[in-house]
């Protein structure tokens, strides 16, 4: 986004609404106003859909649950492609989640970008499937029926009059090709998605807004209930950045304008006040290691939940790990990953395994058949 789109962005979502130009079935152009909805509107549109339902139920109208087991029965939809679908779903979110470990521009960076591609198009195309079928719905009744209150309360003229003053109007509208434009005018707007959001966020085109707004309480001129999704994501993000820049530690700014970098730093303050947390005492439920078994260079614990079930978490246990035996496990993880086959001796040098997991290095002399420690070394 350029700085003409950003600013562009922030004076449409501040203002909570957008123009539309839409034709009636005579051809004659209309402009108007698609605003978004106050909370009176989100209620009226939330009892629509309630009386909806109720008359569907009175048509005979199917739940989607019940529709889809009736497909499965038919082969319509069967529930190996809703598992797919699910599964798709959970793929794509460890891809994402995979994402933001790996670095830009690096190999193993391009290969889930390939896979997250490919798993997105592909549910995509189940959703739309499934989306079609089950147009004959309860729900499906109901949302449509929801999606006319939405058209009803947005939809106003060029003065900031209703274009239907009253749902009665609306519901008597006989011109169907002025209506479906309005729906088309509606449907096809895109909102800000949360890499624009952000970007928005941290741009100083929007921060000096924010920081006045903090003195005023006055931000999009409204109260905080009647903010629509955009405004409360902006200012969601604006929070997020705000703790970003007054934080006693605040990363560079090449961190904070990296959405994936900036998400790790957060990552890791919480984790490093978590550490601080156990050692400190002040986290009393959390796993913490006795005097006497932390003088040892490397300790095992059980984390598996079959053998006991108040074990502790395997992020738990990691976080007992100094930050230089972290950095040592990822770069072991690095060259398992990248490497085919590898010599475990190749994989974890003595000296170099022993240094970063914090023991010391032993001399020994065996005298009389025992073993005897003559002298230790810190690495």
């Amino acid at each position: 986004m350029t700085l003409d789109e950003i600013q562009r962005e922030i004076d449409r979502i501040s203002w909570g609404a957008r123009y539309a130009k839409v034709k009636n079935s005579a051809g004659r152009e209309h402009f108007i106003v698609l605003k978004s909805l106050s909370l009176a509107d989100r209620n009226w549109v939330n009892f629509i859909y309630e009386q909806a339902l109720e008359e569907g139920r009175e048509l005979g109208l199917l739940k989607e649950s019940d529709l889809l087991s009736a497909y499965n029965e038919a082969g319509i939809w069967t529930n190996a492609q809703e598992n797919r679908l699910n599964q798709l779903k959970t793929d794509i979110e460890k891809l994402e989640k995979g994402l933001s470990d790996e670095e830009q521009g690096s190999l193993g960076r391009r290969k889930i970008e390939g896979l997250l591609r490919g798993a997105r198009r592909a549910h995509q195309a189940l959703s739309q499937e499934r989306f079609e079928k089950l147009s004959a719905s309860l729900e499906r009744f109901a949302e449509d029926r929801k999606l006319y209150a939405i058209l009803w309360c947005s939809a106003h003229k060029m003065d900031g009059t209703k274009v239907w003053p009253s749902w009665e109007e609306f519901e008597e509208e006989s011109d169907i090709d002025f209506v479906n434009a309005m729906l088309r005018a509606l449907l096809s707007y895109k909102p800000a998605n949360v890499k624009e959001i952000r970007k928005m966020a941290r741009s100083p085109l929007w921060r000096y807004k924010w920081n006045g707004a903090k003195n005023c309480d006055d931000l999009f001129g409204k109260p905080v209930v009647e903010l629509d999704p955009e405004q409360e994501s902006l200012v969601y993000w604006s929070q997020v950045y705000d703790a970003a820049y007054e934080a006693y530690e605040r990363p560079p700014d090449h961190v904070i304008e990296d959405d994936d970098a900036l998400d790790k730093w957060f990552e890791e303050q919480n984790k490093k006040r978590k550490a601080e947390d156990v050692k400190s005492g002040k986290s009393k439920d959390k796993l913490r290691v006795s005097e006497r078994v932390g003088r040892h260079g490397e300790i095992f614990i059980v984390a598996n939940k079959d053998i006991n079930p108040e074990a502790p978490e395997a992020e738990e246990i990691w976080e007992l790990n100094p930050d230089g035996t972290k950095k040592f496990i990822k770069q072991q993880m690095r060259t398992i990953k990248e490497s085919k086959t590898i010599n475990e001796r190749n994989l974890r040098a003595d000296y170099t395994s022993r240094m970063m997991s914090g023991s010391k290095r032993a001399e020994f002399e065996v005298r009389g058949g025992k073993k005897k420690v003559n002298k230790l070394y810190d690495y």
